[in-house]
């Protein structure tokens, strides 16, 4: 564009030189240097606006120009006015290339102007003449826009914008200014041709509009800063420093009208822009920094923010306060977002593990609920004797071994879900859109890396080594059905219930002595605290429809001969469905109905056992559970007398099993109740041995005739020489005070076999019959009973065929 202009503005002169005649009068050689003066003037007192590394000026060339025609208007004025536009930017600028575009432009539009003159006037203006000044104004009007032209063609290569879009910024005061312009051109035009001398005044006129543009540029340039500053600093009220940054790299590049912008943070972090996106910022990068300030807030210093230009620029005093209002600004507005982010993170962060906390557990299980309702699994883990490496260790030890357990979890997890600190030693790991088989493996390599020492440096001459176990609960969101017992009728499973589910089945392994356990709705009592309400208890136990009462027959281990039946009840809820044991009994409990279930279980026990007896002829014991609450009720024994003596039974033919729980209670109490009840000739048996707080001094201090032996030393005795070794001990020790062993949750002939070889006086579990109705009971103990005397009697033939043959 430059280069057009001088080629333009040169080949102008050549023209009107060739056209100037030889003879042609200049009216005096003071005309032609009045023009020069005049054009000098105009062309040294500009007003400059920059745009970008770029300075551009506002000239009245127009009145320049109009002035020269009516001083002379031969060609060589066109000559006149470029000689006094190249001498006055020569004075004022040291960049080559803008003084002859300038002188270019000044030359072009000198030409535009008398051309347009010399068509339309075809002489010297004359005072008074209409049509020459219309010709004039004509010919200011034309000048103007080549003037206009060349600006915006200016400001295309300066700015890289489109024509249209400089031409939409054009401001409604250069309108104004144009045709004041037109205006004083006229006039002094109009003066000079009157009176060639007033040409002297031209510079007067220029100084007078100079001065009154001037102040409107500034005053415009103020009014524009503070709006692009308020809109830069709203921009800047973020949250988000990402956002802050960006906001002031744009808003400054516009602001300022600056190349490019950096911000330079403390820690390194770079953010560039030339405020046009990532137009030619490669190239920007390389740019001179010219002017920069520091960001800071509170006295800590946050970086800098720096300005880059192509070339010298000096800001104004006025562009100086606004950087230096926008960095203090820009420095609060970056230190608030980082305190937001800093507060965000303690919100979801546990500070010693920085593992996610509870919270943002909360929000990440629903996330995974919304986008895979079924197959979103949380793992809860709780270490075992950790509270003993923090009295014996130190919490400094502890916190040590926390970090050590969160990291061994996260690699455990590896990407296949995300490790949670719910706080103390409780850890969660969300999996979701994981297969069963994977989160089974998932669980096991979280055993696995825990199982192996950690060494804890605590001052000692050598780390210690400690090794923790870990119980874990494994829950998965699977939808429950309506009328579900664990969630309600229609309820969906969100966070809260997954958590508690996972919470349950911890509990449940850690009970267990550890390891891991899934969560089973069946075994839950926690889940229906909301719903077993003691008025449906109430109306329940009336109901025999649905608090019914089922039986797990009791086979001798050596003969198979049925001796006796555990009454296990059940609650046929008529919303929930068949609640078993585990749930119901907790739920008496807390309704304070223990002694008044445990008499309806007996009532429905006596009858069935004498219903076996008329129908069968099977006369075996059966057995009630006794509420540990009930235990300590002073009147049980006579309520249980007033129940046999009603159904005809003698006392040995029942069997109240006790809970091992109940030697957390008061012994001495217990210890009354059950001496009257087994003066009466009622039989105790002591369920789930092995399981409870101090099982040898029940045995000690109660009066026990048999001993339960728990099911979950029972189904591992095969797989497991411990279990076998607490089994075979039990009944000899039970053996050795007289007691009757009956063993619990026989699932196969091989534990069948074994127990019989170990003496176990009694078996009960799956492998004979579940639990079933009271005729079902009684189907299935005279089937055993026949089976029993069948044997007995084909081993009294082949005992008689024996001994014959002796």
């Amino acid at each position: 564009m430059v280069g057009l202009t001088v080629v333009l503005g040169l080949a102008v002169n050549v023209a009107v030189i060739a056209l100037a005649r030889p003879s042609m009068e200049f009216g005096a050689l003071w005309r032609f240097g009045l023009v020069v003066l005049v054009a000098f003037c105009v062309w040294r007192w500009w007003v400059p606006v920059r745009i970008r590394s770029h300075e551009l000026v506002y000239l009245w060339s127009d009145v320049a120009i109009m002035t020269a025609i009516a001083v002379d208007s031969g060609p060589l004025l066109v000559t006149a006015i470029t000689l006094g536009a190249l001498l006055a930017r020569a004075t004022v600028s040291r960049e080559p290339i803008k003084i002859v575009f300038q002188a270019g432009q000044a030359a072009i539009s000198g030409f535009v102007g008398w051309i347009v003159f010399h068509t339309l006037v075809g002489g010297p203006l004359q005072v008074g003449s209409i049509p020459d000044l219309l010709g004039l104004l004509l010919a200011g009007l034309a000048l103007q826009v080549v003037n206009e032209a060349l600006t915006t063609a200016a400001l295309v290569f300066a700015q890289g914008q489109t024509v249209w879009q400089v031409l939409a910024g054009s401001r409604g005061r250069d309108q104004v200014v144009l045709v004041a312009n037109l205006a004083v051109g006229v006039f002094m035009a109009s003066l000079t041709s009157w009176a060639v001398w007033t040409a002297f005044l031209v510079p007067l006129a220029i100084g007078a509009l100079r001065y009154v543009y001037s102040s409107s540029v500034r005053l415009q340039q103020h009014e524009d800063a503070f709006k692009r500053l308020e809109e830069v600093t709203n921009a800047l009220n973020q949250l988000d420093e990402a956002a802050v940054l960006e906001e002031l790299v744009a808003g400054s590049a516009r602001l300022f009208r600056a190349e490019a912008v950096e911000v330079v943070l403390g820690n390194g972090t770079v953010v560039s822009g030339t405020g046009r996106g990532n137009e030619q910022l490669a190239a920007a990068d390389a740019l001179p920094v010219i002017v920069h300030r520091p960001l800071q807030a509170a006295g800590e210093h946050l970086g800098e923010i720096r300005l880059r230009f192509a070339s010298q620029v000096t800001l104004t005093d006025a562009e100086q306060r606004t950087f230096s209002t926008l960095a203090a600004i820009a420095g609060v507005s970056i230190a608030n977002a980082r305190q937001h982010e800093q507060t965000r993170q303690d919100a979801i962060l546990d500070p010693l593990t920085n593992l996610p906390n509870r919270r943002a557990l909360m929000v990440a299980i629903n996330l995974a609920l919304a986008e895979h309702p079924d197959t979103v699994s949380l793992l809860l883990v709780d270490l075992d004797r950790f509270k003993d490496v923090n009295d014996t260790l130190g919490h400094a030890a502890g916190d040590r071994l926390l970090q050590e357990v969160s990291e061994r979890l996260t690699l455990a997890v590896a990407a296949d879900g995300q490790v949670y600190r719910l706080g103390g030693d409780e850890f969660a790991i969300l999996v979701p859109g994981v297969t069963p088989r994977q989160l089974v493996s998932i669980a096991d390599r979280m055993v696995q890396r825990l199982a192996v020492p950690v060494r804890l440096d605590i001052g000692m001459a050598s780390p210690v080594a400690v090794t923790v176990f870990g119980s874990i609960g494994v829950a998965k969101a699977v939808a429950a059905p309506a009328a579900s017992m664990l969630t309600g009728p229609g309820e969906k499973v969100d966070a809260t219930e997954l958590l508690r589910r996972a919470d349950v089945a911890m509990y449940r392994a850690k009970g267990a002595g550890g390891g891991i356990d899934h969560y089973d709705p069946n075994s839950d009592p926690t889940s229906l605290q909301r719903l077993l309400l003691e008025p449906e208890l109430r109306t329940a136990l009336e109901d025999p429809e649905q608090i019914v009462v089922e039986f797990q027959p009791q086979l001798d281990a050596t003969t198979g001969a049925p001796t006796g039946a555990e009454a296990l009840v059940r609650w046929r809820h008529p919303v929930y469905g068949v609640l078993n044991a585990d749930v119901v009994i907790p739920a008496v409990a807390r309704a304070g109905l223990d002694t008044r279930l445990t008499m309806t279980v007996l009532e429905r026990a006596l009858q069935a056992r004498n219903h076996w007896l008329d129908k069968y002829g099977v006369d075996v014991r059966v057995a009630v559970n006794l509420a540990p609450r009930s235990v300590l009720d002073r009147t049980l024994p006579d309520q249980i007398a007033r129940h046999l003596r009603h159904h005809r039974t003698t006392a040995d033919r029942l069997v109240l099993e006790l809970p091992e729980t109940v030697a957390t209670t008061d012994l001495d109490a217990v210890a009354t109740v059950l001496t009257a009840l087994h003066n009466l000739g009622v039989q105790i048996s002591l369920d789930d041995f092995g399981t409870g707080g101090a099982p040898l001094t029940m045995l000690a201090r109660l009066p026990v005739d048999e001993v339960k032996i728990d099911r979950s030393f029972i189904t591992e005795m095969n797989r497991s020489a411990t279990s076998e070794a607490i089994v075979r001990a039990t009944v000899d020790l039970a053996h050795s005070l007289r007691l009757r062993t009956v063993g619990v949750g026989v699932g196969n002939a091989t534990l069948d076999r074994s127990l019989r070889e170990l003496g176990c006086d009694a078996v009960q579990g799956h492998f004979y019959s579940g639990p079933v109705d009271a005729d079902a009971a009684g189907v299935l103990l005279a089937e055993a009973n026949k089976a029993a005397q069948r044997r007995q009697a084909a081993d009294v033939v082949r005992l008689a065929s024996v001994r014959r043959r002796r």
